[in-house]
């Protein structure tokens, strides 16, 4: 265990997984890494000239890969805390890796990664925590959810919408994107930075009651919507039990797979 986990926040978690790497999850992947906490960092994606202006990768990590590049960034501020890369995707991932971790959370750029993510954290008992920003609203979201340990706690998976799961695969955080927002608004990365920011205080803290969602959109002054969000009916994934629970998401669940 290094000095910076010993210094860790009361109620933080001592190793966490972050799905994605980009406008939210790259400055969230460096504030928990910050307060010590081990990381692993899955995405596959790779830094690009474009990623420079919304995003906090350097000039140099350009064509590298974006979950070693944040690793990297990292081990600048503490060279001994472990992080592990894996540059794959978080569909990949099953329940044992979901088990080697206290949290998991959610920044991809789709819907399908997002619930699998949801997914892992019910099925392995897990807080989940998914963060987005939306450029055509030119806003941000952080949705919290506690372990589904009952079948009345929303899970992160039931609250998607009809309309979601017929754009489950298109892309989300950048669509309509407006790189020149108006005088004194929040650019792109100043959203991603303020949502790792809410993210991270209730992180650290270990508050992940009562299952909320934090949002807001653009605008000189931004104000935060706080919601409390509710099981939605039907749902099958939130309340399994932990990880011995019957998951209707298949054997990337099921069983004790892939590992990193």
């Amino acid at each position: 265990m290094t000095d910076s986990l010993l210094e860790s926040p009361r109620g933080a978690p001592t190793r966490a997984l972050i799905a994605g790497q980009g406008v939210v999850g790259l400055p969230l992947a460096r504030r928990l890494g910050q307060a010590g906490v081990e990381l692993l960092l899955c995405d596959f994606d790779t830094v690009s000239v474009a990623n420079l202006t919304k995003q906090l990768f350097n000039r140099d990590q350009v064509d590298s890969l974006k979950c070693e590049a944040t690793a990297e960034l990292i081990a600048g501020h503490d060279p001994d805390l472990r992080v592990l890369a894996a540059p794959i995707d978080v569909r990949q991932l099953g329940i044992g890796a979901a088990l080697e971790v206290d949290l998991i959370v959610g920044c991809p750029d789709n819907r399908a990664a997002d619930m699998h993510c949801a997914a892992l954290a019910a099925a392995a008992g897990r807080p989940y925590v998914r963060l987005a920003t939306s450029g055509a609203d030119r806003g941000a979201e952080v949705r919290i959810f506690p372990p589904p340990r009952t079948e009345e706690q929303p899970c992160g998976a039931c609250i998607f919408s009809p309309r979601d799961l017929t754009m489950i695969e298109d892309q989300i955080s950048c669509l309509g994107h407006d790189e020149f927002p108006e005088a004194g608004a929040l650019t792109f990365a100043e959203h991603g930075s303020l949502a790792a920011d809410i993210a991270a205080d209730s992180i650290l803290r270990g508050e992940y009651e009562p299952a909320r969602s934090v949002r807001w959109f653009g605008g000189v002054h931004p104000v935060l919507d706080v919601t409390h969000l509710r099981r939605a009916r039907g749902c099958k994934v939130g309340g399994l039990g932990g990880p011995h629970g019957e998951s209707p998401w298949g054997p990337a669940l099921a069983g004790e797979t892939t590992t990193v």
